[in-house]
């Protein structure tokens, strides 16, 4: 056993290894695929086109950063931003039923009141300064919202560099939303006041309660085109 050699691993002959069917085992049948030089050249420049077009259509370069549905959808954002001082924002109770207070005239009750909430505590003004600055702003945004929608960037190269930046602005209005339901927490109660929520005590539980349509509407409307300049 000690003497038995191993056997040596023939190599193959690099001339045959390749042959398969198909290819060099009747190299004497084999004819020429192309009838001519020209023609094959022909079919080249084909196949090389076909690349560049599958290229051009699959790749993201090419997709369109502002689809024609999400124009829609801010469009209708625009809409309702406009229209946001006859929604109904809140629907605050009294003793005879529940009171609807559309845009405009909560502006002007919050207005009429904003100087004696200052006098309770920072938190209850910052908070009603909030509410009316978002109530006097929804329009205007609006409006800069449909300018962002039709017109047209100076830029060949980035033609959304205007849109993002009038979209961005949308970040402010929602952060106050947000900060509104933080000073929600905290709360605060104005018994002189003319309207029931600062009566029964502005909270976050109220605000939740007594929020109208609109009022959503308005916050969403925001939401929107805030959450696509990220994409722009």
């Amino acid at each position: 056993m000690t003497d038995k050699k191993e056997p040596k691993e023939e190599r193959a002959d690099p001339n045959i290894r390749y042959r398969y069917i198909g290819f060099e085992v009747f190299p004497e049948q084999k004819k020429p695929f192309f009838a001519s030089e020209e023609e094959k050249k022909r079919h080249l420049s084909r196949l090389e086109e076909k690349k560049k077009l599958d290229e051009r259509e699959f790749s993201l370069l090419f997709v369109s950063s502002f689809n024609r549905v999400e124009r829609v959808v801010l469009f209708i954002a625009a809409l309702a931003l406009v229209a946001s001082p006859a929604l109904p924002w809140f629907f605050l109770p009294t003793p005879q039923g529940v009171d609807m207070y559309l845009g405009f005239s909560l502006i002007t009750a919050v207005a009429s009141q904003i100087g004696m909430l200052f006098g309770i505590s920072p938190v209850a003004g910052v908070g009603a300064a909030l509410v009316l600055l978002n109530l006097i702003l929804a329009p205007l945004g609006g409006i800069l919202l449909f300018y962002a929608l039709f017109g047209k960037g100076s830029d060949p190269a980035n033609p959304y560099v205007k849109t993002k930046r009038l979209l961005r602005l949308h970040w402010l209005p929602f952060a106050a939303y947000l900060a509104i339901f933080g000073l929600g927490i905290a709360g605060f109660n104005l018994p002189e006041g003319s309207l029931a929520i600062f009566r029964e005590g502005f909270n976050i539980f109220g605000i939740f309660s007594w929020a109208g349509w609109g009022f959503w509407t308005v916050f969403v409307a925001h939401l929107l085109p805030a959450v696509k300049s990220a994409d722009l």
